[in-house]
């Protein structure tokens, strides 16, 4: 059984959807720029008629989905890690952020 805290990912598509996760704003970011490249080139190439409006969309997921894993694991991971050593936080440190305050409101009875 896992500690407690810590999330087991048996199967490999347990594994990949978490990856998935873990990546998604890197795919919320990407996918735009990466969609109107794979548009232009096939366009401009020809290969939207030999291949057809699936392959586009087919291909179109694959490498946004792979730009988004590059980018997490190359640029969003490691800002991260640096954005925390320079607060002071998180594991290895003994601090953790705290929560934000609760502005008080008054009672509108």
């Amino acid at each position: 059984m896992a500690p407690p805290g810590k999330l087991r990912h048996d199967s490999l598509a347990a594994r990949w959807a978490a990856g998935v996760g873990d990546a998604s704003y890197a795919l919320y970011l990407m996918h735009p720029f990466v969609i109107r490249a794979m548009r232009i080139i096939f366009w401009r190439t020809g290969l939207i008629f030999v291949l057809g409006p699936w392959a586009f969309i087919g291909s179109a997921l694959a490498i946004t989905l792979g730009v988004a894993f590059i980018t997490h694991r190359l640029f969003e991971k490691p800002l991260t890690r640096y954005a925390r050593r320079l607060l002071g936080v998180g594991h290895g440190t003994g601090r953790q952020l705290g929560s934000l305050p609760v502005p008080a409101y008054p009672k509108t009875d």
